[in-house]
């Protein structure tokens, strides 16, 4: 079941920094009072609080029974492989080859990780 939470964890993960990212790129202000009353008009923001909770309480139910070190290392790679891909097109983040070598070398290291 721990795998289960994982999964969910790495989805909410993703999901909240993609809406966060959303917030503030929809946002002209500078910084200061305005900027921040912008954000938490946003339905994006909150939309973020929520996959933020559903991140900590998937996490946390995974960790109960998972080594610490595999199931961060599985969450934190597995959200940062998605969202290089995903905001490439999402945001027209550039996808370069130094990117995809990175990529390559996490699932590398994941798979050192997990044996």
């Amino acid at each position: 079941m721990h795998w289960l939470y994982l999964v969910v964890a790495v989805g909410a993960n993703v999901a909240t920094n993609l809406m966060l990212k959303k917030t503030m790129t929809s946002i002209d202000s500078p910084l200061g009072a305005e900027l921040v009353k912008e954000a938490l008009l946003s339905p994006w923001i909150w939309a973020s609080f929520v996959a933020g909770g559903v991140l900590l309480l998937s996490y946390l139910l995974a960790i109960r029974t998972m080594d610490l070190t595999l199931s961060y290392a599985i969450v934190t790679s597995a959200a940062l492989l998605t969202i290089t891909v995903i905001s490439s097109f999402v945001f027209g983040e550039a996808l370069t080859a130094m990117k995809i070598t990175g990529v390559v070398l996490i699932i590398f290291g994941i798979t050192f990780i997990t044996r």
